[in-house]
């Protein structure tokens, strides 16, 4: 019980707060980012993966992080501290990109369950962007 008490308390004094979803794609902040480093804008589902190697001074594990975007809002996310240690950046960047992975294609499958007219395909692929080349 109180943590529904705290939640609607939250909800009530945050709600300046949200998610923007847009309906013209080409608007949104993230067009504006993809387009500046001549990376593709085509698709309206993407994910932003990365990682920072051996970040926890006292166990050597890395940090790491993944954003989905749907029409131009982050639709899921995740940042922790994996339990396996990576042995360089490119373990480290090569371990969240498959986390991202998997997240990204239940993202998709969920997507494909709302039978959305953007996502109807299953079988198209779905970009992963990160900033490791050895990861690819």
């Amino acid at each position: 019980m109180l943590a529904l008490v705290h939640l609607l308390r939250y909800l009530r004094d945050n709600t300046f707060l949200g998610l923007y979803f847009y309906s013209d794609f080409t608007t949104s902040p993230v067009y504006c980012l993809l387009k500046e480093n001549d990376l593709p804008t085509d698709q309206l589902f993407f994910t932003f993966s990365d990682s920072s190697w051996n970040d926890d001074v006292d166990h050597g594990r890395s940090t790491e992080c993944f954003l989905i975007f749907y029409m131009g809002g982050i639709v899921d996310h995740s940042s922790n501290l994996p339990d396996p240690v990576a042995l360089s950046s490119a373990e480290s960047e090569y371990n969240q990109c498959c986390v991202a992975g998997m997240a990204t294609t239940h993202m998709k499958m969920f997507l494909n369950e709302l039978q959305l007219k953007d996502c109807d395909d299953f079988s198209s692929p779905v970009s992963i962007f990160l900033d490791n080349s050895t990861t690819v």
